[in-house]
């Protein structure tokens, strides 16, 4: 990113073209937008597009990295399972405050994800940023875990691998609505069986 952001302005205009970037990204895709229609999205002329922005390419790279910001983590209401447990929450309540995170930030970010997952097959780039996503997951259920009386029988990480691709596929099955062989589920009644399933897998 060229511009200097320190202005209210600065940063009002930066956020205008990755909310623009993110909206004709998810209509159209990666490969068909072109920096010409993030601008027109934004209502800005291409020199102000680039005083920001390299291209379309560092523009996503930088959606991304606020999905990464996002996902798995605690910014709205966040989990914080050391607090929970010390505020006397039961472990079932916080595991099933957590995933209540997790699938709220995917559902905030599904549109870049898919595009990363979509991409990671054609860029070893894109593939990195996928996987360091997965990351998040995997180890945030590791640390879940090693709280637990399982990590004294199996190993943490391969487990975290297991749990978390169960969390993945229950998300993509709830979010990806392309699919014509999509599953029809109740959020709620689908966040509390993963939640379920979780919660059994560690006591």
């Amino acid at each position: 990113m060229n511009a200097d952001l320190k202005t209210a302005k600065s940063r009002k205009t930066c956020k205008n073209i990755l909310d623009s970037a993110r909206k004709v990204f998810s209509e159209k895709g990666f490969n068909s937008v072109s920096v010409k229609d993030i601008a027109k999205e934004a209502c800005i002329g291409h020199g102000t597009f680039y005083l920001y922005f390299q291209d379309k390419k560092d523009v996503f790279n930088r959606l991304v990295e606020e999905v990464e910001d996002d996902l798995y983590t605690a910014f709205e209401g966040g989990v914080d399972l050391e607090i929970d447990y010390a505020e006397g929450l039961s472990a079932y309540r916080a595991l099933r405050k957590d995933i209540a995170a997790v699938f709220k930030s995917f559902r905030r970010n599904y549109d870049i994800i898919r595009l990363c997952r979509e991409l990671a097959g054609l860029d070893l780039e894109f593939a990195d940023k996928y996987y360091k996503i997965r990351l998040r997951l995997i180890e945030r259920s590791e640390r879940i875990i090693k709280k637990t009386a399982l990590a004294k029988h199996v190993d943490p990480k391969i487990s975290a691998v297991a749990i978390s691709g169960l969390i993945e596929g229950a998300v993509e099955e709830l979010l990806n609505e392309t699919n014509p062989h999509r599953i029809e589920m109740d959020e709620d009644k689908l966040l509390s069986t993963v939640a379920k399933m979780y919660f059994k897998l560690l006591i």
